[in-house]
């Protein structure tokens, strides 16, 4: 579980995997991958399905459907929907 205060909205948050290239992580991003529902263009098999739960205090918690695997992940708030 993961929780946020003072950085995007509930609203915005997607959890994505880094893949990992000898001494740096990358990303896959994709104009053509970029659809309602993944707006920011992920290769939908490094996006990991959360719930979030939001707080009167204006945080939030971001808890993954599944256990994430071992390795590196993004939390990434998509632009244009809110606050950043």
């Amino acid at each position: 579980m993961l929780f946020v205060r003072g950085a995007g909205s509930n609203r915005e948050a997607t959890i994505v995997q880094l893949a990992r290239e000898k001494d740096s992580r990358v990303i896959q991003l994709s104009s053509l991958a970029a659809t309602t529902g993944n707006k920011a263009g992920f290769n939908r098999k490094d996006i990991r399905e959360a719930t979030v739960m939001a707080y009167s205090d204006n945080s939030f918690s971001i808890t993954p459907i599944e256990d994430l695997k071992p390795g590196e992940y993004l939390l990434f708030f998509r632009p244009g929907q809110g606050r950043l």
